[in-house]
């Protein structure tokens, strides 16, 4: 996922502003993603918070159910971003953006942080 599109997810999430209110200056296709991404990452939050209700101890099927919410997730990032764009180039950007996604998902999930970071 690019900078960009990260910061005004991470801001929307931190900060709860109203969608409307950020997307004051902003063209229609770029509220489409900003929406879909929103919608992406509500159902993603409500998964997870249903993975981790689980009684403990965590099994197998559980890591596996937790790793297929958070492809399905940047799945739908990714065909945000692309917009449902199926040329070469629309596969390959989304390919980048759910590659993209799947590391920043992982490594928030591991408070962790890119080598050379």
């Amino acid at each position: 996922m690019s900078g960009v599109r990260v910061a005004i997810v991470i801001v929307a999430c931190i900060c709860g502003v109203p969608a409307a209110a950020q997307q004051s200056d902003r063209s229609k296709p770029a509220r489409a993603e900003f929406a879909c991404l929103n919608a992406a990452r509500d159902d993603y939050q409500s998964s997870k918070l249903a993975l981790l209700k689980m009684p403990a101890p965590r099994t197998i099927q559980a890591i596996v159910s937790e790793r297929r919410v958070e492809e399905e997730y940047c799945l739908r990032v990714a065909r945000c971003v692309t917009r449902g764009d199926t040329s070469a180039t629309g596969d390959i950007q989304a390919s980048v953006e759910f590659a993209a996604c799947l590391e920043e998902v992982t490594l928030d999930k591991y408070d962790a942080k890119k080598r050379g970071d």
